[in-house]
């Protein structure tokens, strides 16, 4: 396969190219979602160069594991997040004190440079989804962000927020709802 072709190749594929050994596929998955993974490890772990380990040991993984990698689960986005997140959450669980502070209101708006990915669709799909964000109201926001950027788990986001777990997964699973319809709606 032309270096073009590997390019120009959906995420899904690229995955795919990876369980078949094609190391160019690995390289435009890095080239592509590396940036942007290295703002939600920075996220979770709070230290660059452990993010920057984090980076590494994901890719490493998702080489070695892209053959359980299933289409029809889920996206080839979804999965390698789900595999980063895991990852960076169990590196800040191996440190003393490593819990992530709680992301400010700030943290949703504009990414900075570092984590905005080069690829113009790609960044259009960020700001979207930033924009999206900034429209959900605040308790749903942060315990998104919580979850998904600091990786704390329901219970502790009850705990922090003074509210319980039931009422925490409510917020989540609404606030994950009305992300994917505004996403949805803005990228038509």
């Amino acid at each position: 396969m032309k270096t073009d072709q590997v390019a120009s190749m959906p995420l899904a594929d690229l995955v795919g190219g990876c369980a078949a050994g094609d190391a160019r596929a690995l390289h435009r998955l890095y080239d592509v979602l590396a940036p942007h993974f290295f703002g939600i490890a920075l996220r979770i772990v709070g230290d660059a160069r452990i993010a920057e380990d984090v980076l590494h040991d994901t890719f490493v993984q998702i080489w070695r594991q892209s053959d359980k990698f299933d289409r029809r689960k889920g996206t080839a986005r979804g999965w390698m997040v789900s595999l980063l997140r895991y990852r960076a959450i169990a590196e800040r669980g191996r440190r003393p004190g490593g819990e992530a502070s709680a992301p400010s209101a700030k943290a949703f708006q504009a990414t900075s440079g570092a984590t905005v990915p080069p690829d113009a669709e790609e960044r259009e799909r960020v700001l979207r989804l930033n924009r999206c964000l900034g429209d959900l109201p605040e308790k749903p926001r942060r315990c998104i962000a919580l979850a998904f950027l600091n990786g704390l788990p329901h219970d502790r986001i009850a705990s922090d927020l003074v509210a319980p777990v039931a009422t925490v997964k409510i917020w989540i699973r609404q606030g994950v709802m009305r992300l994917k319809e505004c996403s949805n709606f803005h990228g038509q």
